[in-house]
């Protein structure tokens, strides 16, 4: 059985046909992006996770979030990475505001790098591990140092970055 559709052309009556008149019949526009931006967030991706890995590691060897006798202890590493990683983000965008190369640098450093490279999904995990420990006041400490210490850190990011660039400018 077939529908009536707005283009005037009637329309099918079977699921998988309806999907295919549909996409044939509307004006959804088509984005075309080049393979070169896959490839540098890719690459900056890659980057940006071996770089966590190896941060996080050494962190954690350094014994600042070594395992205690009641559980993982508390999560430096994440703490260090997500502030490092605002503001290196606010830093790159301040230095790179005007620059004509702003939508690669964002797509390999923005995108790719720091999107691997910080977490809010570790964060997250790590913050209800310690609620669910009882260890509500190292929880709640996380929670808040890690909020405040990423919004102070693409502040003074953008802050040494609008500084670079003004001075670069002279």
């Amino acid at each position: 059985m077939w529908l009536a559709s707005s283009t005037g052309r009637p329309a099918p009556r079977s699921s998988a046909l309806a999907a295919q008149h549909v996409l044939a019949t509307c004006p959804v526009p088509r984005y075309h992006i080049p393979m070169s931006q896959y490839l540098w967030i890719a690459l900056g991706g890659s980057l940006g996770a071996l770089a966590r890995h190896a941060l996080g590691t050494s962190i954690q060897s350094l014994s600042l979030s070594a395992a205690s006798a009641g559980g993982a202890g508390f999560p430096f590493h994440t703490l260090l990475i997500n502030t490092s990683g605002c503001f290196a983000i606010g830093l790159l965008l301040a230095v790179f505001r005007n620059s004509p190369y702003l939508p690669t640098i964002s797509q390999f450093a923005g995108v790719g790098f720091l999107g691997a490279f910080t977490t809010f999904s570790t964060f997250s995990f790590e913050a209800l591990s310690l609620y669910k420990r009882s260890e509500i006041g190292a929880a709640s400490l996380y929670i808040t140092l890690t909020l405040a210490f990423c919004l102070v850190a693409v502040a003074l990011g953008q802050l040494l970055g609008t500084w670079i660039a003004a001075s670069r400018s002279i």
